[in-house]
């Protein structure tokens, strides 16, 4: 059974009215919080389920800022049971910077039957003596629980994708279990910001939907786009699955 989300009234007019309200852009800031892209961010962003990081670990997302130049030195701080830090250098003036925190630290920071928080934080080095540290985020960590698989995109296979040249009707989201309590669509611009993103429902006797134009739009060439839904893993536990990232070019 096919499903274009852009068909059924509803999910159109939640899509764009959110759409709307996630627009933060334009203007890149000062230092901005670091983000955890794998966080569940129909929480606000405010926790971290371990079955959605990778295994190569959680990506943590620094949003280009004023002044930002090649060399620049940035440091990360992850604080909680088990720390971590990390340094990387600017290649690239106004594009988001990525950490990656190795997956054994998030599961580390875990804690069964609670939920074990984290707080985090970077410096950003500017010259000789002169840096500044961002404000401090913290990060709620849920027990860990076997992963759901990712989407699976035909149109993007080697994870990369030119929206002008998706056809009509949209870009096809293959989900390999059935989904429960929704799916979940995000567009990161260049500079790191959220352009859009959306929750939307699949039907329990749908294997895939195509992700409408309204959304195929609202991204940015050198951004991002990530989508994941919920279901059951094979455990019969309700969490969130692996994310499917694509590279926005064109």
């Amino acid at each position: 059974m096919e499903t274009t989300a852009g068909q059924i009234p509803g999910y159109y007019a939640t899509a764009l009215k959110r759409a709307k309200a996630f627009k933060f852009r334009p203007g890149i800031k000062a230092l901005l919080l670091p983000i955890v892209v794998e966080a569940n961010h129909e929480a606000g962003g405010q926790f971290l389920e371990p079955c959605a990081v990778p295994a190569k670990g959680a990506t943590v997302r620094i949003v280009a800022y004023d002044g930002m130049a090649q060399g620049q030195q940035v440091e990360l701080a992850w604080k909680g049971k088990v720390n971590y830090v990390a340094s990387l250098q600017v290649e690239e003036a106004g594009r988001y910077l990525d950490f990656i925190v190795p997956a054994q630290v998030v599961l580390d920071n875990s804690t069964p039957g609670a939920i074990g928080y984290c707080d985090i934080s970077y410096t950003v080095t500017r010259g000789e003596g002169e840096s500044e540290r961002s404000p401090v985020g913290r990060i709620g960590i849920t027990e860990w629980v076997a992963a759901n698989p990712a989407p699976v995109i035909p149109q993007a296979p080697n994870g990369e994708f030119n929206p002008h040249d998706i056809p009509e009707p949209g870009l096809k989201i293959e989900y390999p279990r059935p989904v429960q309590w929704g799916a979940f669509w995000i567009s990161y611009a260049r500079d790191g910001q959220v352009i859009a993103s959306v929750s939307f429902g699949v039907g329990e006797d749908e294997t895939f939907v195509y992700m409408w134009r309204i959304m195929l739009d609202q991204t940015e060439p050198g951004g991002e786009v990530r989508t994941n839904y919920y279901a059951r893993n094979e455990d019969g536990i309700y969490c969130q699955s692996l994310h499917a990232v694509l590279q926005v070019v064109g």
